[in-house]
C-alpha cells in the first residue's frame, strides 16, 4: 500500500482573501453595464400635509338630455287602456275564477294566467294604483302605532 495522502488539488478555487475583491469587481460591473432601476426612487416632490382633494371637472359639461314631455302622457294613456282591457278580459276572469275555485289548469292556461296577472301588477305599479298589502305582523304593528293609548284602556 502506498502512503499517499489525499490533499487538496492545487490550482482549483480562488486565492486566499479573494472573496472581498470578487464582490467589489461584481458591483463595478453591474453599475456600468445595466441601466439604473427607475423604480428605486422618484424625484417628484410630495406634500406632507393633507390638502383638499381636487375633483376632476371635465372641460365640457355633458348636455342634458331633453325629455319629450308629450311622450309621458301618451305612455300613461296606453298603460291605462291596456289595464282596462286586462280588467275587462272575459277569458282572464274565467281563468281567475277557475283557479280560485281550485280547479287544475293545464300548462298553457296557467302560463297565460301568470303572464296576464304579472302584466296587470306591473301596470298597476307603473300607474301608481297598486295598493301594497301589509303582512299580518305589519298590519298589527300599524294598528298598534295608530291606536290611541288612554289610561282607562288598561284597567
Amino acid at each position: 500500500m502506498s502512503n499517499h495522502v489525499e490533499t487538496k488539488a492545487h490550482g482549483k478555487g480562488h486565492k486566499p482573501g479573494s472573496r472581498n475583491s470578487i464582490t467589489a469587481l461584481k458591483s463595478e460591473q453591474t453599475n456600468s453595464n445595466q441601466p439604473k432601476d427607475k423604480r428605486l426612487g422618484s424625484k417628484k416632490p410630495i406634500s406632507l400635509v393633507v390638502n383638499e382633494t381636487k375633483t376632476n371637472i371635465p372641460k365640457t359639461q355633458p348636455k342634458a338630455k331633453l325629455v319629450n314631455e308629450n311622450k309621458a302622457p301618451d305612455q300613461t294613456e296606453k298603460w291605462t287602456l291596456e289595464l282596462d282591457q286586462l280588467e275587462q278580459d272575459e277569458k282572464l276572469a274565467d281563468l281567475l275564477s277557475r283557479f280560485d275555485d281550485g280547479e287544475t289548469l293545464n300548462a298553457n292556461e296557467m302560463a297565460e294566467l301568470n303572464k296576464k296577472t304579472d302584466r296587470h301588477a306591473w301596470l298597476l305599479e307603473k300607474l301608481g294604483l297598486a295598493e301594497e298589502e301589509l303582512s299580518e305582523e305589519d298590519a298589527l304593528l300599524a294598528e298598534f302605532e295608530n291606536a290611541k293609548l288612554d289610561k282607562g284602556d288598561f284597567e
